[in-house]
């Protein structure tokens, strides 16, 4: 029997340092447009640049792009086009909307964004957290295949087998944090966050139970991050 979404929702929105997860109820479709012209802007991102401009989010993200807090997501090696389409997101106020980041990030260019998403991909996703249980076989199932019954997608047919993210804005999410991961998952099933234009992860979120959820978040925290490979 699933548990109460609700409650865990008020639990993991008032974590210590878990206001990055947060968001309100969203338009429907806050998707940056991916056009050519955006997609080498991104892939223009200067990473000393970059460097430069992230230190003013080093005492939340790191110095090292991992996150301070429990609640703080870790941008190290994330997907640059992933990171450039939340900071336009945050600077929207809409898809993401949260008041700290967006007083962060509004004077940013769309340049300055690249740069920072550059710099973050460069950066050594974080270790694996070996304080997280092994996973059990239904959770490897639930990565590794999916749940047809369900209709459930394999998480690594999106997000790949070692959890690295794909192009263009697929985030990795091996090497997570747990409690940032099940927070936002619950956004999802809450339908308070979406990815894309069609929400296609609110669909997919409410399939799963809170089990799920957690065995998931515990799995992909003890994995550890890996970075997409080069072209």
């Amino acid at each position: 029997m699933k548990s109460s979404r609700a409650a865990i929702g008020s639990m993991l929105i008032c974590w210590a340092g878990g206001v990055y997860a947060q968001s309100t109820k969203m338009p429907p479709n806050p998707s940056v447009l991916w056009t050519v012209v955006e997609q080498k802007l991104v892939e223009s991102g200067d990473t000393q640049r970059g460097k430069k401009i992230a230190e003013r989010c080093s005492h939340c993200h790191g110095e090292d792009g991992i996150g301070v807090e429990p609640g703080i997501p870790n941008l190290a090696g994330q997907v640059p086009a992933y990171t450039y389409k939340q900071l336009q997101h945050y600077k929207a106020k809409g898809p993401r909307n949260h008041n700290p980041m967006r007083r962060r990030v509004r004077r940013l260019s769309d340049q300055d964004m690249a740069d920072v998403a550059a710099w973050y991909a460069s950066l050594e996703p974080a270790a694996p957290d070996l304080s997280q249980p092994q996973a059990p076989e239904e959770i490897l199932k639930l990565v590794e295949r999916g749940d047809q019954k369900r209709g459930i997608t394999a998480c690594a047919a999106c997000h790949g087998v070692r959890g690295e993210g794909a192009p263009i804005d697929t985030p990795a999410i091996g090497g997570q944090k747990f409690e940032y991961f099940l927070a936002t998952m619950q956004l999802f099933a809450q339908r308070d966050r979406a990815r894309d234009v069609y929400n296609s992860m609110c669909d997919l979120i409410g399939r799963l139970t809170d089990e799920d959820l957690r065995g998931l978040g515990r799995y992909y925290a003890r994995l550890g991050g890996h970075k997409m490979a080069a072209k």
